[in-house]
């Protein structure tokens, strides 16, 4: 039975693929692992289950990038593959990449997409497969990114992106959904968004109000039955135009909202990441804390913050796409409900690009970050899937890959600080010197021989404000960051 030969309508529901849905032994699980057994494939998302066991969805793409398999694996909370099964869609290309857990149900929905079609497969906590929905949107252009609310009531809310950029007139490319707590359709939004109008990326109910926002570039006010869709005046947020966007409501009077772009940056294009609270008519911005725009950064897409303990706040965000394949890092904070910062790691390869998609806050209080790594081959790059733990005191979890050393890790604390500040290095494969530049780009602090493990630095002579230190390695810039001195 292959998908492309149905005519759909609204939506066809399809119950179990017995030819393509089917399960199998898993073979990997320890932290921290890098999968090289499946090339050109990535770790797209993470859900918690109970008893501290997570669900995990890995996209495979054969070399020519035409694939149609999604393996879906059960860990334990050593990461250690309980359980696997895969799901792929007949002739049409299905990914996974975004998971909303219904406690009270014991389910966990995945959504997703396969070309035009929004498809949410809806899984047990033992990983089966109670049924997969695939709705046709009536859209000409195919999916690149979507959202789902889980509504008080039970339904079900999805923002939908295609073309990020449509320049014609006839075609529209952002749609809202309205799903029952089983997936069927009860109603639909298509709106023509043209350039340079831009999409809204994160959906969050509204606070006091049964209404629901939806952040990006432009802001969307939308009724809880998607019968009206408002957009906000241009005043309201200035961040990116793409999908490094999420905004949660954290009381009765702010949102937590993190993105690329600033706030009051007249570039929108400029990627440097904020995360922030904002005031109930997202009209006021209140930095609680550390201020942490960052140079030359982009926040991870679709996810860039999380949080299973509002104590523990886990922000990401990558470099610049354009700082070269051999260059790309990421870079991790933990914040606490103040949004004061705990500590920071940035991690890079050594000759290869880390490419992170998406990050997920455990029961035990520490974070799972993954994507791929790219490994160039001459001039062919093998992607390979990539998930690394974290535990809360920002220590890499134990690891059995021999291949880790791939990588360099800088963790900075406290910071801000009055005087100490701690850089524990490792994947040094030589002493390295750490260097302080202030605003203006001067070299006002230098710590030489800097080793693997932990080194202290002495700034109580800087003056207060805004610094960026430097791990070198000769002429080699292992990894950079913000750090801020206070009296």
């Amino acid at each position: 039975m292959k998908l492309k030969s149905y005519l759909f309508t609204i939506a066809i529901v399809f119950g179990f693929f017995s030819h393509s849905i089917h399960a199998q032994t898993g073979k990997y699980g320890e932290w921290t692992e890098i999968d090289y057994s499946t090339n050109n494939s990535y770790y797209s998302l993470c859900e918690n289950l109970p008893n501290g066991d997570l669900l995990r969805v890995k996209k495979y793409n054969e070399i020519d990038y035409v694939s149609y398999e999604n393996i879906i694996d059960k860990l334990d909370r050593n990461g250690k593959v309980l359980k696997s099964i895969s799901i792929d869609l007949d002739s049409i290309n299905l990914y996974f990449i975004k998971a909303r857990r219904i406690s009270s149900e014991n389910y966990t929905i995945l959504f997703g997409y396969a070309d035009t079609y929004l498809v949410l497969g809806f899984i047990t906590d033992d990983l089966d497969i109670l049924s997969i929905k695939v709705i046709d949107i009536h859209n000409k252009l195919p999916f690149v990114d979507l959202d789902p609310l889980i509504l008080e009531n039970g339904n079900i809310m999805v923002v939908g992106s295609t073309n990020l950029f449509n320049l014609s007139n006839d075609i529209p490319n952002m749609f809202f959904m309205l799903l029952d707590s089983k997936g069927e359709l009860l109603n639909q939004k298509v709106v023509d968004v043209i350039f340079p109008e831009r999409h809204c990326f994160s959906l969050e109910e509204e606070i006091d109000s049964d209404e629901v926002i939806c952040l990006g570039a432009d802001v969307y006010k939308l009724s809880n039955d998607v019968s009206k869709v408002t957009k906000l005046g241009d005043d309201k947020i200035g961040i990116s135009p793409g999908n490094q966007v999420k905004i949660r409501k954290w009381n009765d009077e702010k949102y937590l909202v993190a993105a690329s772009g600033g706030l009051s940056q007249p570039d929108p294009f400029n990627f440097d990441s904020f995360i922030c609270f904002v005031d109930r008519n997202l009209e006021g911005i209140r930095y609680n804390g550390f201020n942490l725009p960052f140079e030359d950064g982009y926040a991870i897409p679709r996810n860039p913050f999380d949080y299973y303990d509002r104590n523990k706040i886990y922000f990401g965000f990558q470099d610049d796409l354009f700082s070269g394949i051999s260059d790309m890092g990421f870079h991790l904070m933990q914040l606490d409900s103040t949004l004061h910062q705990v500590w920071q790691i940035s991690m890079k390869g050594n000759d290869i690009s880390v490419q992170i998609r998406n990050i997920t806050a455990t029961s035990d209080g520490g974070i799972l970050v993954f994507g791929y790594k790219v490994v160039p081959k001459g001039s062919i790059l093998n992607r390979y899937p990539l998930m690394i733990k974290i535990n809360s005191d920002g220590v890499l979890a134990d690891s059995q890959d021999p291949d880790i050393s791939d990588f360099t890790f800088i963790k900075v604390f406290p910071n801000p600080t009055s005087g100490a500040l701690n850089l524990q290095l490792s994947g040094l494969t030589a002493n390295a010197d750490i260097r302080i530049f202030d605003s203006n780009g001067r070299n006002v602090f230098v710590f030489p021989n800097a080793q693997n493990g932990e080194n202290t630095l002495d700034i109580t002579h800087l003056p207060s404000g805004t610094y960026i230190y430097k791990v070198y390695q000769g002429n080699k810039n292992l990894g950079s960051g913000k750090i801020v001195k206070v009296d």
